[in-house]
């Protein structure tokens, strides 16, 4: 999946499915909405919120699986882990010689400081209001 992963979004032109029995078989590696999927090896700035689209895929070996729980919410999440203070606390927290590596322990100990999830929720709605109209003025500009 990290191949698929552009923008904090799952994209699915060239994912690859497993089939219903491994999907049974596996059932706890299958992502619901609102999980955030990390890239494990490489970039491990690479993730991709989960939507409901999405919702039944696996998440296989290549990346780990956040589950944000009831006190977060995961769009304002997905936002935090993009500011470049937590994504330079990832890259030196990540493990490997040869190329960087996150593991569960690694995710387990991201530092959060931010507000209660009400006000996450109406902070990342403004943020979502913002940009919007940000990609829709600019896409008006004459060149």
């Amino acid at each position: 999946m990290p191949v698929n992963m552009k923008d904090n979004r799952v994209e699915l032109s060239k994912i690859a499915f497993i089939s219903e029995r491994d999907a049974l078989r596996l059932s706890k590696y299958l992502v619901k909405k609102g999980d955030i999927v990390y890239n494990r090896r490489g970039d491990v700035r690479f993730k991709a919120l989960i939507r409901s689209r999405e919702a039944g895929y696996f998440c296989g070996t290549e990346c780990l699986l956040l589950r944000p729980g009831d006190k977060l919410d995961p769009d304002y999440l997905t936002y935090y882990l993009s500011t470049p203070k937590i994504q330079s606390w990832i890259i030196n927290q990540a493990v490997g010689a040869t190329m960087h590596n996150l593991n569960t322990e690694i995710l387990s100990r991201i530092p959060f400081t931010g507000p209660e999830k009400a006000t996450q929720k109406k902070s990342q709605q403004y943020y979502v209001q913002l940009t919007t109209k940000s990609i829709s003025i600019t896409a008006s500009t004459p060149n």
